[in-house]
C-alpha cells in the first residue's frame, strides 16, 4: 500500500491506495483549531500529529511507524515561481534558483526551505541546445519542520514534502483527457477551499503561475460569482497578452463541495467552460483505471494523489523538506555511534566467550552421554524410530511443495497483514496457503480478496465464510472465515 497526506489549512487528509493507483481509503480530520499556534511550538506539533492519525484511523491505516508516505501542502505562506534559463550544471543550477527566488522572499533566505523541480527539458529550434523551465519553491523552515515533526510522530516516514500546485499540476497533466484523447495544451485551477481564491495556471501542461485573490460578498464572506468571473477573466486576458498564442481551454474548480451552485454562476459570467474537479478526475481515473480506479468517494483527494503517485513524478522532484539540520547531527553522532559499537563489542567479547565456552563444554558432555545410551537398543526403539522417520518425509515432502512457491507466498502474505484482518493460523502446503480467521466487517474481506486477485503470483482466492454477507456487515458477532490462495509459479 501507498499513503499520501495533505495537509490544508483547515483539515488534513490521508489516502490510502494501491501501487497501481487503486484509491482504497480516505479520512480526514479538523485542524482549524491550530491556526493561531506557533508552528515551532510543541503544542502545534502534538495536535497536528493526533489530527494527522484520526485521519488515518478513518483511512484504516495499519498502526505502526516509519510507513512511507509523501506530504502536500500550500497556501499563501509557499512561494512559487517558475523560471526558464539554458541547460545548466547542476550545481548552477542550484545557485540560480536561489539568486532568482530570493528577491521574492519576505525574510532572509536562511529561514525558508527552498527546492525545485525540471518541469520540461525543451530543444532550441536550429541549434543543439536547450532550454529548462524549472519550478521553484519556498516555504518557512519552521513550518516545514513542525509538518514533518508531525508526520513522523504520526507513525509515517515521509519522503518528500509537496507543494499543491506542482501536485495538481501532475495528476491534471497525466489523467484528464478530451475528445480527442489528449489533455489540453493549457488550462486553470480555481481553488475555492480556502479564504482566498488561488487561481493556477498551467500552459502546454506546465506550471507557468498562480495569484491569490479575494472576490467575497462583505455580509458573508462567501464567494461571489460575479466577482469571481472578473477576477478570472482580468488574470486570463492577461496572460493571453504576455503570452502570444496561450489559449486557457477550461478552468477546474477545486474545493466546489463547500459552495453549491458556483459553477453554473461562474459558467453564465464566463465564455471558458467550467468543471468540478471532483467529478472531472474521477472520470479520468476511471479512463485510466478503469471503474475499479475509484472504489471510495474521490473528494478533494487530488493533491495528495497527485504528489504520492510514483509515475506522476520525476527521479529529481520539488521537495521542501528540512535536511541541513539533519545532515548535521547525523554527522556528529556518526563519531560517538561508532564509539559506543567497538566498545559494546569488546566488552561482549571479554564477557560472554567464557560463558559460552562452558555451555559448549557442558553440551558437549550431554551429547555424548546420548550417543552411549543409544547403544542400547530395543524393539520398541526401533519402532519407535521408524514411525519419526515416516513422519518427517511426510512433512519434508511438504515443505519442498511448499518452497517451490516460497517466493510468491513473500508477497502475498504481507497484503493480508496490511488488511488488518485478524489471521489466527495459516497452513501452506504445496501451491495452497489456507488462512482462518475472525472478522466482523465483510468489506475488509472483499477489499483484501481483490488486492490479492491483482497479485501476479496469485492464480485464484476463495473465501469461507460461517455466515452469509448481510449477517456479517451487520456485525452482531464475529464471522469465522477460511482464505483458500492458489499460487502461480514465477514469470
Amino acid at each position: 500500500m501507498r499513503y499520501g497526506i495533505d495537509i490544508g489549512e483547515d483539515s488534513v487528509l490521508v489516502i490510502k491506495f494501491t501501487p497501481k493507483g487503486i484509491i482504497v481509503r480516505t479520512g480526514s480530520a479538523d485542524i482549524s483549531s491550530i491556526k493561531e499556534l506557533l508552528p515551532e511550538s510543541s503544542e502545534y506539533i502534538r495536535s497536528l500529529a493526533t489530527a494527522i492519525k484520526k485521519a488515518a484511523r478513518s483511512a484504516r491505516v495499519p498502526r505502526g511507524f516509519g510507513m512511507p508516505c509523501t506530504v502536500v501542502t500550500g497556501g499563501a505562506h509557499v512561494i512559487i515561481r517558475k523560471f526558464t534559463w539554458p541547460d545548466l550544471p547542476v550545481e548552477a543550477l542550484n545557485e540560480n534558483v536561489l539568486t532568482e527566488l530570493t528577491p521574492y522572499l519576505p525574510g532572509d533566505p536562511e529561514s525558508f526551505v527552498i527546492g525545485h523541480e525540471i518541469l520540461l527539458r525543451e530543444k532550441i529550434e536550429d541549434i543543439n541546445a536547450f532550454n529548462l523551465q524549472v519550478l521553484a519553491a519556498a516555504m518557512p523552515k519552521n513550518l516545514s519542520t513542525a509538518i514533518i515533526k508531525a508526520v513522523r510522530k504520526a507513525g509515517f516516514k515521509p519522503s518528500h514534502l509537496d507543494v499543491r500546485e506542482n501536485a495538481r499540476g501532475k495528476i491534471v497533466s497525466n489523467l484528464c483527457k478530451i475528445a480527442d484523447g489528449e489533455a489540453p495544451k493549457s488550462y486553470a485551477l480555481l481553488d475555492l477551499s480556502q479564504a482566498q481564491a488561488n487561481m493556477a495556471l498551467y500552459l502546454n501542461g506546465v506550471f507557468y503561475s498562480n495569484r491569490y485573490f479575494s472576490a467575497t460578498d462583505n455580509e458573508d464572506s462567501k464567494y461571489d460569482a460575479d466577482a469571481l468571473a472578473s477576477e478570472i477573466v482580468s488574470i486570463i486576458d492577461y496572460i493571453q497578452y504576455r503570452e502570444r498564442g496561450a489559449n486557457i481551454s477550461y478552468v477546474l474548480l477545486m474545493g466546489e463541495n463547500n459552495l453549491p451552485g458556483i459553477e453554473a454562476s461562474l459558467g453564465d459570467n464566463l465564455d471558458i467552460p467550467i468543471y468540478a474537479a471532483n467529478s472531472w478526475l474521477k472520470r479520468a481515473i476511471a479512463y485510466k483505471y478503469g471503474k475499479k480506479g475509484v472504489r471510495v468517494p474521490l473528494v478533494n483527494c487530488y493533491d495528495a494523489f497527485g504528489s504520492a503517485m510514483p509515475s506522476f513524478n520525476p527521479k529529481v522532484r520539488l521537495d521542501l523538506m528540512p535536511t541541513a539540520k539533519k545532515s548535521q547531527a547525523r554527522r556528529l553522532l556518526l563519531p560517538f555511534a561508532a564509539t559506543f559499537i567497538i566498545i559494546a563489542a569488546l566488552l561482549t567479547v571479554g564477557i560472554l566467550f567464557p560463558i559460552i565456552e562452558r555451555n559448549n563444554l557442558r553440551s558437549e558432555i550431554d551429547r555424548l552421554d546420548a550417543e552411549l545410551a543409544q547403544f542400547i537398543v530395543t524393539p520398541a526403539r526401533v519402532a519407535a524410530l521408524n514411525l519419526d522417520i515416516a513422519q518427517m518425509s511426510g512433512h519434508i515432502n511438504d515443505l519442498e511443495a511448499f518452497f517451490a512457491y516460497a517466493p510468491q507466498a513473500i508477497t502475498v502474505l504481507p497484503i493480508l497483514f496490511d488488511s488488518g484482518l485478524t489471521v489466527t493460523s495459516i497452513h501452506a502446503a504445496g501451491t495452497t496457503i489456507t488462512l482462518v480467521g475472525s472478522e466482523v466487517d465483510f468489506n475488509r474481506l472483499a477489499d483484501a480478496a481483490v488486492i490479492l486477485r491483482e497479485n501476479e503470483f496469485v492464480e485464484s482466492v476463495v473465501i469461507h465464510s460461517a455466515r452469509d454477507e448481510s449477517t456479517i456487515i451487520s456485525g452482531f458477532n464475529t464471522a469465522e472465515f477460511n482464505i483458500i490462495i492458489e499460487l502461480r509459479g514465477m514469470k
